[in-house]
């Protein structure tokens, strides 16, 4: 009778219920985002190129201004970190400095993003350079569309694709080390193009 239709209704709710938990893909705002992985990261996988260029604010380390559209012509990963101050981000820096040229034979840039200020950075770069743009976010605006404010002490990696939309994102609570999937994710999203000298924004620079 009645009971045993409430007990099927219950069944299918936790059906339902364990289905959705169980299930480790979903889509938010047209992103296909895996849930955290057992290493503690996020992934996620955007079901059509996103656009980043409204929540793109950065300077480098003069304090120009780098506009979006600087960024098109090649494919980019871009290293959200929080700043030299924050020992495993520079660490990250170093594991990066080592593979750089990984990137660039596949024409990828690699640009580096904090939110620090300029001067901070500025400093930190001039005590230690690099050989790729470390550019300032000092409003973590970019990071904030990511989603760093659902997940303590958030770090990001993400792909962008040569009209400088967003193609893949990974994040977590700590920087990853270990880049080889960033460059599988590049091969697998076919990126790869002509292989570039630097990766400079010196001539991108408004």
């Amino acid at each position: 009778g009645s009971f045993s239709n409430k007990q099927q209704g219950e069944q299918m709710y936790y059906r339902f219920v364990s289905l959705f938990c169980i299930c480790s893909v979903y889509v938010i705002g047209g992103f296909a985002v895996d849930g955290i992985a057992s290493d503690g990261f996020q992934r996620t996988s955007f079901d059509s190129p996103k656009q980043v260029a409204e929540h793109w604010d950065a300077r480098n380390q003069e304090g120009k201004k780098i506009v979006h559209s600087k960024l098109k012509g090649s494919p980019c990963v871009i290293v959200l970190f929080r700043g030299h101050g924050c020992y495993h981000c520079v660490k990250q820096l170093g594991e990066i400095v080592e593979i750089e040229s990984r990137f660039r034979s596949r024409g990828v840039r690699l640009i580096a993003v904090s939110d620090e200020s300029v001067e901070e950075m500025g400093k930190a770069l001039r005590n230690r350079p690099l050989p790729f743009p470390v550019l300032s976010d000092v409003r973590s605006k970019l990071a904030r569309f990511l989603g760093s404010d659902k997940i303590e002490n958030w770090h990001g990696i993400l792909i962008l694709d040569s009209n400088g939309e967003a193609r893949w994102l990974l994040c977590g609570s700590k920087p990853l080390m270990d880049f080889r999937e960033v460059l599988s994710q590049i091969d697998s999203l076919q990126l790869s193009t002509t292989p570039l000298e630097t990766h400079g924004l010196e001539s991108r620079v408004d």
